[in-house]
Order: C-alpha cells, then structure tokens, then sequence
C-alpha cells in the first residue's frame, strides 16, 4: 500500500475521531489536500456550501502557533464528551481590498480579517485572512458572502487561518461561531 493512501486514510479516520466536519451541511466536506510550504499553511481542499471548491489554510505546526485544549469538556473520569455547541451569525461588512489587516470588533475571538483579490490566481481568486485568538480547539468559523455562499473552517489552533475561494459577489456578510464575548 502506498504512503500516501496509508496518511489519507489515517487522517480521514483521526478528524473523523476528532469531530471535524465531514460535508458542508454540517459545516465542511474536507479532502486532503496539497501543503504549499512557500507560506507556512498546511492547505486542505474543501466545498462551499453551493458546491463550489474552495481551500483552507491551516498554520504549520512549527510556525509558532500553539494548540490549545477545547473548554467545555464534560464527564468524569470515565470519559469526556463536547458539550453541546450553539452556532450564532454576526453581521460583519468586509469589501474586498488590500492585503493589509482590517480590524474586527463584533465577532468573538476574530481580531482581525484581510479579504482581497489573489495577485496570481490559479484557481481561487479570492483570500481571507482571519486572525483568532483564544479560540480553543476545534472551534468552527462560517464565512458567508454576499451571494449566500458559506465558506467554513475548523481552528485548532490560534493565529492566522486563510481561506482562497471563487464567487460572484465575494463581500463577506455574516461570520456563524460557537465562541462568545
């Protein structure tokens, strides 16, 4: 059996074991995808909610990120189960733009976001750059532009987290979290 095929089915059984999302009605549809080492993500290909691809990119390990422990964690000594999570929209406004960062005030854990348009664009025309803080592990962020498109991702770490996608209407209006104030 090939290497590859050995990692694809041991990380498709370990974030399945972990709880990330498996398809985008329940917030994703992961795939392995490539690692581009020229930017410090480890790139994973994904589906929008209206079925259009896009990728996510998750900070390398040894970028200076450190993982972070999920609160929330109930039950004894016999085991631990994730407490029951509940997703709220907030209202955000980001047009496309420059590269620089933009600061966010209404979203929790999210400081800071970049929405622009990809200087060399193979196949996503689109970046966002979100930065989250204190966000524990395993905590989902869903981006929805201005035609109704969701673009999710799953933070197991904090820092710096980026989003390549295509749409029509690439304004983002509302950003779905579990995280509070």
């Amino acid at each position: 059996m090939r290497y590859s095929t050995i990692f694809t089915t041991v990380f498709l059984a370990l974030t399945s074991a972990l709880g990330m999302p498996q398809n985008i009605a329940q917030a994703d549809q992961l795939a392995i995808g490539t690692s581009d080492a020229s930017n410090g993500f480890h790139w994973v290909d994904a589906m929008s909610k209206n079925g259009r691809p896009f990728r996510i990119g998750y900070p390398k390990a040894n970028s200076g990120h450190i993982l972070t422990e999920r609160s929330g964690l109930a039950g004894g000594a016999g085991g631990s189960t994730l407490e029951t999570r509940e997703f709220k929209w907030y209202s955000v406004d980001w047009p496309v733009g420059d590269s620089s960062w933009k600061e966010v005030t209404n979203v929790p854990q999210l400081t800071k976001y970049a929405l622009y348009e990809n200087s060399q664009p193979r196949i996503y025309t689109y970046v966002l750059h979100v930065y989250l803080t204190n966000t524990g592990w395993g905590t989902t962020y869903t981006f929805e532009d201005q035609e109704g498109d969701e673009y999710a991702l799953t933070a197991f770490t904090n820092g710096q987290h980026s989003i390549d996608f295509n749409s029509d209407a690439p304004r983002i209006k509302r950003v779905k979290t579990d995280q509070e104030f």
